[in-house]
């Protein structure tokens, strides 16, 4: 491993580029997190980011607005579930409506919340304004890019053709192509309830989780979506990232670009703190890269 410059990267048709929500934060466009939870208030959806803590803040570890996508697999289903069922009592004159209402109740109260999820996602990254965006870097136009951004950064600002570029997670041209989520699928059939009479506990537990499981981002499906693309970097010599975490959910992402291009291609990983460099570590350490370089920008 070795420091360079950004000058130093080689810039041609045989470099990809893959970019993160840093760069654009490098542009000081308003792409984080905090962004969107700012967005959210100033748009008359406080409601939604009441009931979005309620639930997702329910975990300490993982904040939601700094760690949205991880925060979204990071729920106390036990919680949840008693949050709102423990209000109905149990008549036993009306067992089967009583035991209905109590299975449902947490369904029911935050149901409709995690399908507004991705729809006002989407809204809000249609909203961020790049028009008055300037370049900060020299980017080659005839190199390839996958880029994690929603934004048009790479097109509007920086003029790169469009089909050198893959948005790996959708636009912010429409709602359908937009990828967010969590890595943590939960198989419902993980609850169950010691006793036989607390069935309705247990099918309410299994719609929380099934509900959740919705939220998934489906990696392998948007792998397989682009993989021509994927088959098409053979041709690739040089690696450059600029901005990406190296999060654990994107790391099947980097494990197909490495089986994809040529076993002797340099990387050159952008770093910012220490932590970019532990991660910088770890992707490639769990992925196999032979030759690597930091820089920063």
């Amino acid at each position: 491993m070795c420091t360079v410059s950004t000058d130093q990267l080689k810039h041609n048709r045989d470099t990809l580029f893959i970019i993160g929500n840093g760069f654009d934060l490098h542009h000081n466009i308003s792409s984080s997190y905090t962004d969107f939870h700012d967005w959210l208030l100033s748009n008359d959806y406080s409601h939604f980011v009441k009931q979005l803590e309620f639930i997702f803040h329910r975990s300490a570890d993982i904040d939601l607005w700094s760690d949205f996508e991880s925060a979204l697999g990071n729920y106390d289903c036990d919680s949840l579930y008693h949050e709102y069922a423990d209000d109905i009592e149990i008549d036993y004159d009306h067992m089967m409506r009583t035991t209905a209402q109590k299975e449902d109740a947490t369904i029911s109260a935050i149901g409709g919340i995690l399908e507004d999820i991705r729809p006002i996602f989407a809204k809000w990254i249609a909203s961020i304004d790049i028009k008055n965006i300037k370049p900060k870097l020299t980017l080659p136009q005839e190199a390839k890019y996958i880029t994690f951004n929603y934004t048009k950064t790479l097109e509007e600002v920086y003029r790169i053709p469009t089909n050198n570029i893959l948005h790996i997670h959708g636009g912010a041209d429409g709602y359908e192509d937009i990828v967010v989520g969590h890595d943590n699928i939960v198989d419902p059939n993980s609850v169950y309830s010691e006793k036989e009479t607390e069935f309705y506990e247990e099918n309410g537990k299994k719609q929380i989780i099934e509900a959740m499981n919705e939220l998934f981002k489906d990696v392998e499906e948007v792998m397989n979506r682009h993989i021509n693309i994927f088959k098409s970097l053979s041709n690739i010599r040089h690696v450059v990232t600029y901005g990406h975490s190296l999060s654990d959910i994107d790391k099947p992402y980097f494990k197909l670009i490495k089986g994809s291009i040529c076993p002797d291609t340099e990387w050159f990983f952008y770093k910012h703190s220490k932590k970019d460099c532990d991660r910088i570590k770890a992707m490639i350490n769990d992925i196999g890269i032979r030759k690597w370089h930091t820089f920063s920008f």
